[in-house]
């Protein structure tokens, strides 16, 4: 080791790994002095550094960073890992380590298109990838010089080339999709914006959901604007009993009659990992959703309910806070004006 140009230095990271924690900071740290390695000398760095580091196991279980990638695309081009520079520099400092990737569409000025994910295109590999966020921006969708659409593309066109890019990732345990349900179009002519819906339809919705269940490694599932309780079996299947992490925020849950169906419909009658649930922004949840809820299901390791901008009040958190379903609850977050005492 000490006839390398890394002898020293590989000395104080060993030092380093078997003293620290793999907590968020420390990640962040070691992973600023693995690149300061790989700077000084790249072939001693990967012939010397790299075997003598991956033993440690419990470093590389997570990203040592968790800054996220963001993948521009271009019209009709599709997703190529090879536009991620951020991702290559990752990947020449650690080869073995997993990292969370966002995807956003592209915005441009005037009158050029931009999609995400276009069309067919199907992904390079992105081994690694243990965490996915596809995330709706602008876009200008220039059809004509008359008008055009501000907001996100339709999610449906996105689809396809989203299972393909799932497929590749065996090791996900996190994935985000925030993609609005409605866009605005804007008519030059008659000076005024209209909606235009855009949310997954029931198919869709179906086939995203069964490949995300396929895969062994999620914990951590959030889904915005696109849950339509018609059609929806919910997290019923014994495969979802392993999320440890949910968060379906601005969906319309509670919006079917009776009120409370659509949101005892979607949990079985435990979920014995799950944390974390976010419901806030379901605007239509009332104490009626919680009480159906508190009576049909349990969460035994639910630490923290979010339900901020809902109908739930505070006498909801005292329900929960006394109830045998949810014995490890510390947490109702409700926003001030549903709280009588704020």
């Amino acid at each position: 080791m000490s006839s390398t140009p890394l002898g020293e230095p590989l000395r104080a990271l060993h030092e380093f790994l078997r003293a620290k924690a793999p907590d968020t900071q420390t990640r962040a740290d070691l992973y600023a002095r693995l690149a300061d390695l790989r700077r000084q000398d790249p072939e001693a760095y990967d012939t010397v550094c790299l075997p003598a580091i991956e033993p440690y196991g419990s470093w590389w279980s997570e990203p040592l960073v968790w800054s996220t990638l963001s993948c521009w695309t271009a019209y009709g081009q599709g997703l190529r890992s090879s536009r991620v520079p951020a991702l290559d520099t990752y990947r020449g400092v650690m080869p073995f380590g997993p990292y969370q990737l966002e995807i956003e569409s592209l915005s441009y000025y005037g009158f050029n298109q931009g999609r995400l994910l276009e069309g067919d295109d199907v992904p390079e590999s992105f081994a690694g990838c243990c965490g996915l966020k596809i995330d709706g921006t602008t876009v200008y969708d220039g059809s004509t010089s008359q008008e055009f659409f501000e907001a996100t593309v339709d999610s449906n066109a996105l689809v396809s080339p989203l299972l393909a890019l799932i497929e590749q990732l065996p090791d996900l345990r996190r994935f985000e999709f925030q993609m609005p349900s409605y866009a605005e179009q804007y008519s030059f002519q008659e000076t005024y914006l209209r909606p235009r819906k855009v949310e997954l339809t029931r198919a869709k919705r179906q086939a995203l959901f069964k490949a995300l269940r396929d895969r062994d490694a999620l914990t951590s599932l959030t889904f915005s604007h696109n849950l339509q309780v018609k059609g929806f079996y919910g997290f019923r299947q014994k495969r979802w009993s392993r999320l440890e992490e949910l968060d379906l925020n601005r969906n319309e849950l509670g919006s079917v009659d009776p009120p409370d169906a659509s949101i005892t419909k979607l949990f079985p009658e435990t979920m014995p990992h799950l944390r974390r649930l976010s419901l806030d922004r379901c605007a239509y949840l009332t104490d009626a959703s919680v009480a159906a809820l508190e009576a049909e299901s349990s969460f035994p390791a639910l630490e923290v309910l979010d339900v901020r901008a809902t109908k739930i009040t505070a006498a909801s958190r005292r329900l929960l806070e006394s109830s045998p379903s949810f014995p490890s609850l510390r947490e109702v977050l409700i926003s001030e004006e549903q709280d009588p005492r704020a």
